[in-house]
């Protein structure tokens, strides 16, 4: 299966740790960054980011 990839949607979103959001934030990615989705399991996304894998609300990515 081919990864999809998508960017963020939104003036800025965080990559957490979790898909939680009182989850450790790992990175911070700002709006047009692109990111990878690995997994999608409800309103969340298990994505890459510049090398970190972490989890993102699915609502603030648009697929390339």
């Amino acid at each position: 299966m081919e990864s999809l990839k998508a960017y963020v949607n939104a003036d800025a979103l965080r990559l957490r740790n979790k898909p939680s959001l009182k989850a450790k934030t790992l990175a911070m990615m700002y709006a047009c960054s692109e990111v990878e989705i690995l997994e999608e399991s409800g309103k969340w996304c298990k994505v890459s980011f510049n090398g970190t894998e972490g989890y993102c609300l699915r609502e603030f990515l648009k697929l390339k």
